[in-house]
């Protein structure tokens, strides 16, 4: 969701100068390759999921009416 993405920025922007200030170099640059691989994987998770580049988020707004994607799962 985007709150959670928005959420994980705003962490991650105020760990790291924490990190870089108070953790040793090794433990920084490790922490900082695994947050970039994570982040890199997530993309690449993406591209093959949706090589169209759409996706549920896209199926959402192109809806005639919300009613119609919500009612149904909550059917189930």
């Amino acid at each position: 969701s985007r709150t959670g993405w928005l959420a994980s920025v705003i962490a991650v922007l105020l760990v790291i100068p924490y990190m870089y200030r108070f953790a040793t170099k090794g433990r920084f640059i490790r922490w900082v390759v695994s947050l970039v691989s994570g982040l890199l994987l997530s993309v690449v998770v993406m591209h093959l999921a949706f090589p169209d580049g759409g996706g549920l988020a896209a199926e959402k707004v192109n809806m005639e009416s919300p009613r119609a994607y919500t009612f149904p799962q909550t059917l189930d």
